[in-house]
């Protein structure tokens, strides 16, 4: 082999060795829900599969900036880990799951995850009132007008005979009854 061949794949190794990272061939990160209102639990998974050999040294989340280290597994080469929380507040958040395997071999998936508020209780419709029975019609007051015709004056003279008539008559009979 020419020695300028040499050199050229002895270079090109010197490259390829030098690469300070190597990322997962594939990183994922869910939410399970997929969105939630504040105080419900929330289960966030990262999964991995490394294209580098070696043994996972490191596998955290950040939630907007703060690191929590949940639970990791490892089945063959794909690492899992988890992290649940119910303490979310109202609003969205960074959500970023970090592995490493080495200084060189690493990787990360991001999401932003939102938390309603909690929705405000409906008031229950208050029962509308059932209808009260309508009270009876009053009675109508009757008013009883005495009218006099003034075509007979004759009319007016004997009722008040009438009337004078019959108290001598209770009279007499009053006394009447006293003597006998």
């Amino acid at each position: 082999m020419p020695l300028a061949m040499r050199r050229l794949i002895l270079a090109l190794a010197i490259v390829l060795g030098s690469v300070t990272s190597v990322d997962a061939a594939t990183t994922t990160l869910t939410a399970s829900p997929k969105s939630s209102i504040v105080g419900q639990k929330v289960t966030f998974t990262g999964k991995f599969t490394p294209s580098c050999a070696g043994v996972v040294q490191s596998s955290y989340f950040t939630i907007d900036g703060k690191r929590y280290l949940g639970s990791y597994s490892q089945v063959g080469q794909t690492g899992i880990g988890t992290y649940a929380t119910s303490t979310l507040a109202v609003g969205k958040h960074s959500i970023k799951y970090q592995w490493s395997a080495g200084g060189s071999c690493n990787g990360s998936a991001s999401l932003t995850y939102t938390v309603a508020p909690k929705p405000s209780p409906v008031p229950t419709p208050s029962p509308s009132p059932s209808a009260s029975p309508s009270p009876s019609p009053s009675p109508t007051p009757v008013e009883l007008v005495a009218t006099t015709s003034d075509d007979s004056p004759l009319a007016g003279y004997i009722g008040g005979g009438l009337i004078l008539f019959s108290l001598v008559a209770g009279l007499i009979l009053v006394v009447s009854s006293r003597r006998g």
